[in-house]
């Protein structure tokens, strides 16, 4: 005859679901699917701690990084933006998020949390975002005062454009790459 057990955090419920890391009785309530089987919360809270190791410094140091990291970025985007129609862009903005990646681990020290990997992706796009938005300001100031700089031209919007898609690349990149999210 099995003996009846109750869940540690809700006593009237009955179970016979054990913590594969504590063996403390648990309900389908408290239960946390992991790869390696049923762990109760305390437990998934306890290994967490262990895999968030940053610093607050970590925070500000990383989103200043990439923040100057992406204005660069940003910068060189534009410029590229008048090559071949901006295609190179496609090409250059994954090794900009891979140069963001191993700049900000660097002044990080490979520290991670997960706050830290959204802080410094936050940064990429506090970067990018400044030239974007300097570049719709010069559109909108040479598009207010046509006389001094001639009839608009689609080729103003070019670098706009690419450094908007220039973002939608490289925010993913370098949450994922951070993260350590790989695609099969």
């Amino acid at each position: 005859m099995t003996e009846i057990t109750y869940c540690k955090n809700h006593p009237k419920v009955e179970t016979t679901l054990r913590c594969n890391r504590c063996e403390e009785p648990m309900c389908i309530k408290c239960a946390v699917h992991t790869p390696t089987g049923y762990r109760c919360i305390d437990c998934v809270k306890e290994q967490k701690k262990v895999f968030e190791t940053a610093y607050w410094r970590d925070y500000f140091s990383g989103f200043i990084t990439a923040a100057i990291l992406s204005i660069i970025a940003s910068i060189i985007v534009e410029y590229l933006s008048g090559w071949f129609y901006g295609i190179g862009v496609l090409f250059f903005a994954p090794f900009a998020a891979s140069i963001i990646i191993s700049g900000v681990k660097i002044v990080t020290g490979h520290r991670r949390s997960r706050k830290l990997f959204m802080t410094i992706t936050f940064g990429v796009f506090v970067g990018g975002a400044s030239i974007l938005l300097d570049g719709l300001t010069t559109l909108f100031l040479k598009y207010s005062y046509p006389e001094y700089v001639g009839p608009f031209s689609i080729w103003w919007l070019l670098p706009v454009i690419w450094v908007a898609v220039y973002l939608v690349i490289a925010i993913p990149a370098v949450y994922a790459g951070l993260s350590g999210f790989r695609l099969k």
